[in-house]
């Protein structure tokens, strides 16, 4: 009855719609899905919209700040994921290699993940305590691994693990096979750290693209516009290939507000470029054009 009461509690708890599991658990849920960010983002995006188009700002404004205020949380998401997985990927390999080593020295496996369970793993140490709980309660090396990997679903460890099952099930020795995989793990992390270090001058050369573009609007703005507000003021009517023009002040404003657009549209877009340059996927550039884009939103305000 007891055991029947349980599995009805975990049916119920799985059985919670996902808007009351955030409400209850925000991180968690987030944790278990994180497309709610995405989701998050754009309700948020969606009523400051809408807010905004109720007071009557221009649609241009209404677009621009919407989706600062939708790069917001995705971006932060972003860069928290980025450096969550770097911590456990970091810690990976050298939780395998002394598994590894301890099989090879003649414990079984369960006994040299009882050893390991006891050493210091970064972000990983309360996973592999908790890993060796539940092999304590007979759950087999395999599904252990299996559960890491659903928990912390990074492409190394992803791949790692399903290189040990499949091999476990095939009917293979357990220590080549750990032996093999913290190998692989090493090397990808060696590969990793080596693409992080030669990318490096290409996030540099996103983040001076955006400021030379920057630098050149205001130089535009500050100068050559206030060159040509100035010779219009003193001249009224100026004569250029035969036509006359007058510039006002609303198209100095104008002029202005184009600027502005186009120092946020290169900055988002720069971000995301430097984000798959420097880091591998579009995505993680979402941090770098949300510094872009308040860097843009600031120079406007104080600098144009």
């Amino acid at each position: 009855m007891a055991q029947d009461a349980i599995l009805e509690a975990v049916r119920r708890q799985r059985q919670k719609s996902t808007l009351r599991q955030f409400i209850e658990n925000p991180t968690k849920a987030i944790e278990e899905k994180p497309s709610l960010v995405y989701v998050i983002s754009g309700v948020l995006g969606t009523i400051f919209a809408a807010t905004l188009l109720y007071l009557h700002v221009k649609i241009s404004d209404v677009i621009i700040f919407t989706l600062i205020l939708a790069f917001i949380p995705a971006g932060l998401y972003e860069f928290h994921k980025q450096g969550t997985r770097r911590k456990i990927e970091e810690e990976f390999p050298k939780l395998m290699r002394d598994i590894s080593l301890a099989v090879q020295s003649g414990m079984a496996i369960r006994a040299a993940f009882n050893v390991c369970a006891r050493g210091e793993y970064g972000a990983l140490t309360s996973a592999i305590k908790h890993l060796d709980n539940l092999m304590t309660w007979g759950v087999s090396f395999e599904e252990a691994v299996l559960y890491l990997a659903r928990k912390y679903p990074t492409p190394l460890i992803k791949r790692t693990v399903s290189t040990i099952v499949e091999a476990s099930k095939s009917g293979g020795e357990i220590g080549p096979i750990l032996q093999n995989v913290t190998i692989d793990a090493e090397q990808t992390k060696g590969l990793e750290k080596r693409r992080r270090a030669e990318t490096q001058p290409y996030l540099l050369v996103g983040y001076m693209s955006f400021f030379v573009f920057m630098a050149v609007i205001l130089i535009i703005s500050q100068y050559f516009i206030g060159m040509m507000a100035q010779m219009s003021a003193e001249t009224k009517v100026t004569e250029m290939s035969g036509m006359q023009f007058r510039i006002s002040s609303e198209d100095i404003a104008m002029y202005k507000t184009l600027f502005f657009h186009a120092l946020i549209v290169q900055g988002i877009f720069s971000g995301l470029f430097t984000g798959k340059i420097a880091e591998g996927t579009v995505l993680a550039g979402m941090k770098h054009s949300l510094i872009f884009v308040i860097i843009g939103v600031l120079a406007y305000n104080f600098l144009i």
